[in-house]
């Protein structure tokens, strides 16, 4: 049943109206309503629910299951419904829960239904269609930028609590338009805010987060490549909302950037002033001689709006046929110009080294902080905005490059992770016993029968004997699988000793010879991301209403759930699961002349570890039981290369192409891996000084699947030594 009512177009980065339960009035009691963010990409999507009781409070417990059914126009190999339940306790006169809700496909519309007790409360759900001013199910996701701002702000006393102007980070995140408007005044709040909500003409979108209304898990943050904040805004969430604190740092942790102006205003007891941040080196900032050639100024300044095309896409407005007589793009280096003349902000050049000194930079988890001094460094010029973009590692800015993943375009680093020698047919085996079949029913029986003289029993035996070797070489192939499910694992644990966080990655491949009732279990806390070796559909046909295949995720207070066509019978699945949480001192090295050891605080045993002290000496140890010290022998950079060998970095040998469904998809991601797998293929070759790289026992808790068969697997884990 479609929901009724028409819904605002909002702006980006704004929550949108999804549609109210139940639609029949009066039907529970109560009302919920939902809202999503309008435009999203790969990641978690926020849905916020919020119930609202038909008197003045909630006059007993209410007992919920919320299912959230996405759908886009066609159906995806992907498609799934998701369920979380909900307890409202009596006496609240409002309830208010987000759903943290896998984007693994773009959304056209949300099916929702509240069922209490097993039962829906309505005859039925509500199918909702999104609005926005660009379709979730046409965005292609680029460069996300959460801007956190002061909600509470009724004047303006302080620079840092006017809105960002992001005119300059449009065209340079974004590959934008220079700005057409010559005025060189700073935009005030409220213009300032209107501009970042609205759909941009550039590859940048951002997303509006007020300090009021930050998300209780990281997973809701997930979605974005950078958070922008002032200092003294971050202060105070770390000191009136400490809880809400926690997911921006897991969000960091697990490879997000967080830029923060007005550093200068930082106390030293503050997260801020208490991360070790370094000095840029001058020679990554962006000189005033090079400017000129990022800008591409031979180029047309397209400030065409965004739209879709079946064959392609996302794209401009001024590549689209029916256009291209019509628009009279001036180039960007008449824009330039006419800036220059007015004196923008966005063309002021400065010294390299009077840029280098407004930034700091260091890192927390996987994540990157840059401190950016100037209490309002808005708009800024090119110059300045580039140089913070260019000290980051390449890359780490796009959410699709730092995750090595395009969920619905698909991955060929399938490949590289399979389970060996399951599910194929035993060739060899069924050419043997076919031979001897074939031996058997011809020349020994006919022999054997024609010397009693009963030939007529070969019409008998021959399709018995046919049907019972079938039917044995069908159990050998269900038996060579065996009966559990299978498990090949590369666990990956990031450490970060100096700021006490690690981040967990895991690159899992599973194959159900049976099913599993259960499904995949993954901490909630936890992000989990199918890797798949094909589009998850077609852009060219679409198969139109819901899917045949239909994945299950159970969402409870402590573990996602993904099962049916999640973990399918007979067939492999890869996902890839990233997981920051907070740890104190998990290993501790130790480097004097008299004695060098190592100490683990880690749940699981270190096999063998090699580390390359601040001088650049290696050194190694084996066999590091949790609790327990080791001393520590001189090694060379071999160890590296023995430790880090093709169980833990397969060679890329013969590689398949991405298969493609008919034309549709385009290419897909190819063999992008995530910032931590390529940080351990560099390593592997050229281990920097004051780091540390060991194999270790597997985590069977991570693997998400009890009692399941276990097959070349790995575990490492790495980090740098303060």
């Amino acid at each position: 049943m479609v929901g009724s009512g028409t819904f605002p177009l909002l702006a980006r980065g704004e929550t949108s109206r999804l549609g109210s339960l139940p639609l029949k009035p009066g039907a529970a009691g109560f009302v919920m309503v939902a809202d999503v963010e309008t435009v999203a990409g790969n990641g978690y999507q926020p849905v916020y629910l919020k119930f609202s009781p038909l008197g003045q409070t909630f006059t007993r417990d209410r007992h919920l299951q919320v299912v959230v059914s996405p759908h886009n126009y066609g159906a995806t190999e992907l498609d799934f419904t998701l369920t979380k339940a909900i307890t409202i306790p009596e006496g609240l006169a409002t309830f208010s829960h987000t759903l943290y809700v896998p984007h693994y496909y773009p959304w056209d519309s949300v099916e929702l239904s509240i069922l209490e007790d097993g039962e829906p409360i309505d005859s039925a759900g509500g199918l909702f269609h999104l609005a926005s001013g660009l379709r979730t199910r046409f965005a292609q996701q680029t460069t996300s930028v959460g801007i956190l701002a002061v909600a509470d702000s009724e004047t303006f006393d302080e620079p840092w609590k006017i809105y960002p102007d992001v005119r300059s980070l449009v065209t340079v995140l974004g590959n934008g338009p220079l700005p057409e408007d010559a005025d060189a005044k700073r935009l005030d709040h409220a213009a300032a805010r209107k501009l970042a909500g609205i759909v941009q003409p550039a590859w940048v979108q951002f997303r509006l987060i007020d300090d009021s209304n930050l998300h209780d898990d990281w997973l809701g943050y997930s979605q974005l490549d950078v958070i922008l904040v002032a200092a003294p805004l971050l202060e105070r969430i770390e000191r009136d909302q400490p809880q809400r604190l926690e997911p921006l740092l897991n969000w960091l942790a697990a490879g997000g950037n967080l830029w923060v102006y007005a550093a200068e205003r930082s106390s030293d007891g503050s997260l801020l002033g208490g991360m070790q941040l370094d000095s840029v080196p001058v020679n990554v900032v962006t000189s005033p001689a090079n400017i000129a050639g990022q800008l591409n100024l031979k180029m047309p300044n397209d400030t065409t709006k965004l739209m879709y095309e079946p064959w392609s896409g996302v794209t401009k407005e001024s590549s689209h046929y029916s256009y291209q007589n019509d628009l009279k793009l001036l180039t960007r280096g008449v824009i330039l110009q006419k800036l220059k003349r007015a004196g923008h902000p966005f063309t002021q050049t400065v010294s390299k080294s009077e840029i280098a000194g407004q930034i700091s930079l260091g890192s927390f988890g996987l994540g990157t902080v840059v401190s950016i001094g100037p209490d309002d460094p808005f708009p800024g010029s090119y110059q300045f905005w580039k140089s913070v973009v260019d000290i980051h590692h390449p890359g780490t800015t796009n959410w699709s490059e730092r995750m090595g993943i395009d969920v619905p375009r698909g991955n060929d680093n399938y490949w590289m992770w399979l389970i060996p020698s399951v599910g194929q047919p035993p060739v060899k085996s069924f050419v043997l016993l076919n031979t001897m079949f074939a031996i058997l029913i011809g020349p020994l029986c006919y022999f054997f029968f024609r010397k009693r003289q009963r030939l007529y029993l070969l019409y008998f035996v021959a399709p018995t004997l046919a049907m019972l070797v079938t039917l044995s070489l069908f159990a050998y192939a269900l038996g060579a699988d065996g009966t559990r499910t299978k498990i090949r694992s590369r666990q990956l644990s990031w450490i970060d000793l100096r700021n006490g966080y690690t981040t967990e990655q895991s690159r899992q491949t599973y194959y159900a010879v049976f099913g599993s009732r259960d499904g995949i279990r993954v901490p909630r806390e936890a992000s989990i991301y199918p890797v798949r070796n094909t589009p998850a559909f077609d852009r060219y046909y679409h198969s139109y209403g819901q899917s045949s295949r239909r994945g299950e995720i159970s969402v409870t207070a402590a573990d996602q759930y993904l099962a049916a066509d999640f973990l399918p019978t007979r067939a492999q699945v890869q996902y890839l699961i990233t997981r920051p949480r907070k740890t104190s001192n998990p290993i501790e090295f130790s480097f004097t002349i008299e004695d060098s050891s190592v100490t683990s605080h880690l749940s699981c045993e270190l096999i063998r570890l090699v580390c390359r002290d601040s001088n650049g000496k290696y050194w190694q140890a084996e066999n590091i039981t949790p609790g327990n010290s080791v001393a520590l022998v001189p090694g060379g950079e071999a160890t590296v290369v023995q430790l880090l060998g093709p169980d833990v970095l397969p060679p890329l040998g013969s590689v398949p192409m991405l298969q493609q469904n008919r034309r549709g998809w385009g290419p897909g991601t190819g063999l992008q891996v995530s910032f931590l797998e390529k940080r351990l293929d560099a390593w592997s070759t050229n281990m920097p000084a004051g780091s540390f790289v060991a194999t270790a026992r597997l985590i069977d808790e991570r693997l998400g699947v009890e009692g399941a068969v276990v097959l070349n697997s790995v575990h490492v884990v790495m980090g740098e030594i303060p």
